[in-house]
């Protein structure tokens, strides 16, 4: 009797020690839950907003957030970054019992089904996927448009052809009269400054006399430097070769024979 006694109470002992050993995780267990949303993204070809066959999943290029019942955003994750990318799957587990509101967002596709979905998660609830379809985003890039010719024939277009053509002529007729008007006031202005003087038989130009408007002026004279003239007796004679008469040298050594 008292060998059964100490056995119950070891049993009871054990079971105390391991409900306060397993208490804990039941814990955390309870406040993780088991609750779980995922969403699988694929490109929608055909815009039908249902994956139809041959539809790649997309990789990359979507994020998604968790909204709690108040519309507060409680969790993000990035498909880029999800373990299951390859099936195109992004998820969040161990969500407690409640509301929660998925958001998909993405810069690089645009939606061809619902983006954001509500979902009610209870303790024995089956993990629910949001079927986002999408379309890639193509971007036409604006082509320039140059309006450089390429060819010849291309640059002389009739139009062209009559601007340089009225072009030429406005410029011949600019350089026309620049010449005329350079001809007229060369002579009205330049021309009578240069009067010439008659022509004399030996076809020079003929020395144009005073006409008075500009007399001669000579130095005044101070008094000082007076001109000098040597008197004409001091002057020697002006001698030619056969009046030069010799001289006494030639004189005493030739002397005529007697």
């Amino acid at each position: 009797m008292i060998r059964q006694m100490k056995t119950v109470q070891r049993l009871v002992l054990l079971s105390v020690m391991a409900a306060v050993l397993l208490m804990p995780m039941a814990m955390i267990s309870a406040q993780e839950g088991q609750g779980q949303l995922c969403v699988r993204a694929f490109e929608d070809r055909n815009r039908s907003g249902a994956r139809d066959g041959g539809e790649p999943y997309l990789v990359d290029g979507v994020s998604v957030n968790l909204l709690n019942e108040d519309n507060i955003i409680i969790d993000t994750a990035l498909l880029s970054q999800s373990a299951r990318k390859s099936e195109g799957l992004v998820c969040f587990q161990r969500l407690m019992p409640g509301v929660y509101t998925l958001q998909v967002v993405s810069a690089d596709y645009m939606p061809t089904s619902p983006s954001q979905v509500t979902y009610s998660i209870e303790e024995s609830s089956i993990p629910q996927v949001l079927e986002f379809g999408a379309e890639l985003i193509v971007v036409d890039m604006p082509t320039v448009q140059s309006d450089t010719p390429r060819t010849l024939q291309e640059a002389l277009t009739p139009a062209r052809l009559q601007r340089i053509l009225f072009a030429a002529i406005g410029a011949a007729v600019v350089m026309a009269g620049m010449g005329v008007l350079g001809v007229l006031g060369w002579y009205l202005f330049v021309r009578p400054r240069y009067k010439r003087g008659p022509v004399t038989s030996t076809g020079q130009y003929a020395a144009v006399p005073p006409t008075g408007s500009y007399p001669a002026v000579s130095p005044p004279s101070t008094g000082r430097f007076q001109p000098v003239t040597p008197p004409t007796s001091a002057m020697p004679p002006v001698v030619t070769g056969e009046e030069k008469p010799p001289l006494d040298d030639d004189i005493e050594r030739f002397q005529p024979p007697n």
